[in-house]
């Protein structure tokens, strides 16, 4: 079955303080943003939900504000013809489970024809479970609910091959740079770099704070080996914290705007060339 998500997204050049920058144009893998998020992970989701019975309910877990995870898993649902369930956290200040205003990527799941789920905030594990035994039931336990944060070996490997496939030869040495939460779609660039890894300096840097040794080991077992020259930049952010200062392409203020501002304070010290990888706004 071929892809729905754009192949070949392109590296657009950007000067940072006289310094080429290749920037990976993810933002640009949706087939439509006003209906699949334009979020590189929905390459690894699409590629699992392709192997699973069409028959067998999906769910899936909204992290919090800006989690797009069940309005992509929704997208997929419906071009499949699958049932989705969608579960996420409801705030205090946001009303109560019986009430409450639903927030913007909900309503797009909604209106794909997901079923929302929605419960109590508070342990991002509790609320996951919650949601899981919820769409349980609703499935007569016939649902699979999918991993925390989209955390699939298919997302490393969807990503994978765009690297492998659309990266210039020009382009496999010098300094990549990936904004990570999890690290998963980053694992995936890893993996596709895996033949040149001698001539790379491989920085992830993590859009809130996170233990970097847990991290880093998952993003070794994801890509399937361990890089050399591999670095793990933590500035202290909460999942919440939001980097506002202009960025000259579409950028998460949670997460690609603070790796790009943390890179423009120090582009001398890169090797070139220089390549981030826009996952997403």
């Amino acid at each position: 079955m071929s892809s729905l998500m754009v192949s070949g997204t392109p590296f657009e050049t950007y000067e940072v303080d006289g310094i080429p920058v290749y920037v990976k144009r993810e933002d640009l893998c949706s087939p439509d943003p006003n209906v699949c998020p334009p979020y590189s992970k929905m390459r690894g989701l699409e590629l699992f939900l392709n192997e699973q019975d069409r028959n067998t309910p999906i769910g899936v877990q909204d992290a919090g504000f800006h989690s797009r995870s069940g309005w992509g898993t929704a997208y997929f649902c419906r071009e499949l013809g699958m049932e989705c369930y969608v579960g996420y956290p409801v705030f205090k200040r946001e009303g109560t489970i019986e009430n409450h205003t639903i927030r913007p990527y909900q309503l797009k799941a909604q209106e794909l024809g997901a079923h929302l789920i929605p419960v109590k905030a508070g342990r991002a594990t509790v609320a996951y479970y919650q949601a899981r035994n919820i769409m349980s039931e609703l499935t007569q336990g016939k649902g699979l609910m999918l991993p925390a944060g989209l955390k699939l070996k298919e997302s490393s490997i969807g990503t994978a091959k765009e690297v492998m496939d659309h990266t210039p030869d020009e382009l496999k040495a010098g300094t990549w740079i990936v904004s990570i939460s999890s690290g998963t779609v980053a694992s995936g660039v890893l993996r596709g770099l895996r033949d040149y890894h001698d001539n790379i300096s491989f920085v992830a840097h993590l859009g809130s704070h996170k233990n970097r040794d847990k991290t880093r080991a998952f993003m070794v077992e994801m890509a399937g080996y361990e890089p050399d020259d591999f670095l793990i930049v933590d500035e202290g952010y909460d999942y919440s914290d939001e980097v506002t200062d202009p960025c000259p392409f579409p950028a998460s203020k949670f997460y690609e705007n603070k790796a790009w501002q943390w890179m423009k304070q120090r582009i001398h010290w890169f090797e070139q060339p220089i390549v981030f990888w826009n996952i997403g706004d």
